[in-house]
C-alpha cells in the first residue's frame, strides 16, 4: 500500500526529512515515530457571522467544516486549501498551503502541507481587480523548502483556491466564497445548547 501511495504521490518521498525536523522542533521523542494516516480532519471555528450580536455578547456559535487530504475519495483525488498565520518580524501575515496528507505522531494531530506564495498578479488579471488573493507554487529546490509539516491547530481556515488556466503554477484565492470564514481548530467545542461536540 505504502508503495501505492508513494506513485500517486511521489511528494511524500520527502516526508521523512521534514518530519525529522519537525520532532525536533517541538520535542517528539523518536520513540512515537508511528503515524497514523487520517483522510480528513474537522476545523471547528467561529466565523465573524456566528458572534454574539452587541459588544458585551459573550453567546456565538462553533461552524464544523471537513479538510480533506486523500488520494482517493471515490474515484479521485481531494487536497483541500489551506490558510495559516504566520508572523514576519511584528506583522501578522497568511500563508496558504495544500493539504497533501494528514496524521497523527505522538498523539499530536499534524498535516504534510505543500506551500503556496503570494505574489503580485499580472496587470490582465480580472479575477485580482475584484480582490482574489493571487498565489504561485514555492520553488522546491534542494532544501525542499515546497513541503513541510505542519500542525494541524495551526490551519485557520479552510480556503477555495482555483488553477489560473491561462498560466501553470498560478492560482487564486477566491473572494468571492464566504463559508471560508474559518478561525481555525477549537479546543473542548461545544454545540448550541452547551454540550460537548
Amino acid at each position: 500500500m505504502a508503495l501505492a501511495l508513494l506513485e500517486i504521490q511521489p511528494e511524500l518521498k520527502k516526508l521523512p526529512r521534514k518530519l525529522r525536523s519537525f520532532c525536533l522542533a517541538h520535542d517528539i521523542s523518536s520513540q512515537s515515530r508511528i503515524i497514523s494516516v487520517k483522510k480528513s480532519a474537522t476545523l471547528c471555528s467561529v466565523p465573524p457571522w456566528a458572534l454574539g450580536v452587541g459588544a458585551e455578547s459573550t453567546s456565538f456559535e462553533y461552524v464544523l467544516r471537513t479538510v480533506r487530504a486523500t488520494s482517493k475519495h471515490g474515484k479521485r483525488a481531494w487536497f483541500d486549501y489551506v490558510r495559516l498565520l504566520g508572523v514576519e518580524g511584528v506583522t501578522e501575515v497568511s500563508w496558504y498551503a495544500e493539504l497533501r496528507l494528514l496524521f497523527v505522531l505522538g498523539g499530536v494531530d499534524c498535516a504534510f502541507v505543500r506551500w503556496l506564495e503570494v505574489c503580485v498578479p499580472p496587470q490582465d488579471d480580472v479575477l485580482s481587480v475584484y480582490g482574489c488573493t493571487y498565489l504561485k507554487d514555492v520553488d522546491d529546490g534542494a532544501d525542499d523548502k515546497g513541503y513541510d509539516v505542519v500542525k494541524l491547530d495551526s490551519i485557520k481556515a479552510c480556503e477555495y483556491v482555483v488553477q489560473d488556466f491561462k498560466r501553470a503554477g498560478f492560482y487564486h484565492v477566491s473572494a468571492f466564497k464566504r463559508d471560508r470564514a474559518t478561525v481555525g481548530f477549537v479546543d473542548n467545542p461545544v454545540d448550541e445548547h452547551g454540550s460537548p461536540l
